[in-house]
């Protein structure tokens, strides 16, 4: 080939070596929020607080290879009271975050302490396994909120033993709503 026809085809490359890197460039991949409330909607006799600390949120997204990877969200609030939540009926902001949209499979809050104060007197409690967790499947979709309430009900949460112990097993429902933006 003579020097004029290569310098016509490297001219006729040039273009299409232009086009490939942004065609095949990698974008951001789609995201949503996810912000977990918790409210507790019961009486409860005779305990007047009942005050959780949360020391992690985190949620499971699920990954092809089937182990997937858990994401920790941002605790914006980390103590709460069932009891003071119960008298006000409102939910309050415990954590919070921007995560990659798709499927998630499960939510872990990992409890660094509780107290419950009973007839006026605050003891510490304590909590089994140190950890709540829900194995439920929610979707994070693209430009919407996903919201995890974490529904306790204090009223058969509580358990004091025979020798005055306060342990709290806490009995939690887990609801999934959609907020779009």
């Amino acid at each position: 080939m003579s020097k004029m026809g290569k310098y016509l085809m490297l001219l006729a490359l040039l273009p299409l070596l232009a086009i490939i890197p942004t065609g095949c460039a990698p974008t951001g991949a789609p995201t949503g929020a996810v912000a977990v409330y918790v409210t507790d909607p019961g009486p409860v006799s005779n305990v007047s607080h009942i005050n959780i600390t949360a020391s992690e949120v985190k949620i499971h997204k699920a990954g092809d290879d089937g182990e997937g990877e858990w994401i920790s969200l941002n605790i914006t609030n980390p103590s709460f009271d069932l009891i003071a939540l119960n008298e006000t009926g409102l939910k309050e902001l415990l954590a919070q975050g921007n995560v990659t949209a798709g499927n998630y499979t499960q939510i872990r809050m990992t409890i660094a302490g509780v107290n419950v104060t009973l007839d006026g007197e605050t003891q510490n409690a304590t909590v089994p396994s140190g950890e709540l967790k829900f194995v439920r499947p929610f979707q994070v979709v693209d430009g919407n909120t996903t919201i995890l309430s974490l529904d306790f009900d204090a009223s058969k949460s509580v358990i004091i033993t025979g020798t005055s112990e306060v342990i709290v097993r806490p009995v939690v429902t887990l609801n999934v709503s959609m907020q779009k933006e």
